[in-house]
C-alpha cells in the first residue's frame, strides 16, 4: 500500500502520457478513500454482531444495510435497493479473517500522510517507510505511525481533514477541467 501510494510519483513514466498516469493515480485514490467508509461499516458491522451475538440472517442484512447507508450515504441503490443488504455476503473476510478490513483502513490512514509529507521530502519519507517496513511486529502500532511521520488517530476531525487534504492534493495535482 505505502509503496504504491508513494510510486504515484512515478506513474508518468510507466504511462503513455501525463493524462493517463493522472488517471491512474485518481483511480488509486479513489479506490482507497471509497474503501474507508466501507471499512468503517464493515467494522462496526462486526462489532455490532459479535458483541450482541446477532446470529439471525435477516437481522444481520438489516444491520449491513443500515450501517451501509450510515457510512456510504453518497451511492444510491435506487430500485436495486434489496439487494445492497446481501453486500456483505460477498466478502468472506468478515468471518475468516475478521480484521482484514480495519488492518487496511488502519494502514491507510498511516500511508495517506506519509504520501502528503512525501511532498515536503519525497527521499526521507520513502527511508522512513523502508525503515518502517523492517520494524513491523517489533514495536506499537502509535511507534511504527511515528516513524514514518504519521499519526495514529481515529477522531473524526482528523480523518476529516486527513481526507480533504488528499482529495484536495488530487484535484490539484492531477484533476484535468
Amino acid at each position: 500500500t505505502g509503496l504504491e501510494i508513494l510510486s504515484s510519483k512515478h506513474f508518468e513514466k510507466i504511462c503513455d502520457n501525463k493524462e493517463e498516469a493522472d488517471r491512474a493515480i485518481i483511480y488509486l485514490f479513489f479506490n482507497i478513500l471509497n474503501f474507508l467508509p466501507f471499512a468503517a461499516a464493515v467494522d462496526e458491522w462486526q462489532e455490532e454482531i459479535y458483541e450482541k451475538k446477532i446470529m439471525n440472517w435477516n437481522s444481520r442484512n438489516k444491520l449491513w444495510k443500515e450501517l451501509s447507508k450510515k457510512y456510504r450515504p453518497y451511492i444510491s441503490w435506487g430500485k436495486y435497493d434489496v439487494y445492497e443488504e446481501y453486500g456483505r455476503m460477498t466478502r468472506p473476510h468478515f468471518f475468516q479473517a475478521p480484521f482484514y478490513y480495519i488492518e487496511y483502513a488502519i494502514a491507510y490512514i498511516g500511508v495517506l500522510q506519509l504520501w502528503l509529507n512525501s511532498f515536503e521530502n519525497y527521499d526521507l519519507s520513502v527511508e522512513k517507510y523502508i525503515r518502517s517496513l523492517s520494524l513491523g511486529g517489533q514495536i506499537s502500532l502509535k511507534d511504527l505511525f511515528t516513524n514514518i511521520g504519521s499519526e495514529l488517530n481515529f477522531d473524526e476531525n482528523f480523518i476529516n481533514d486527513l481526507i480533504t487534504n488528499v482529495s484536495t492534493n488530487i484535484l490539484k495535482n492531477h484533476g484535468h477541467t
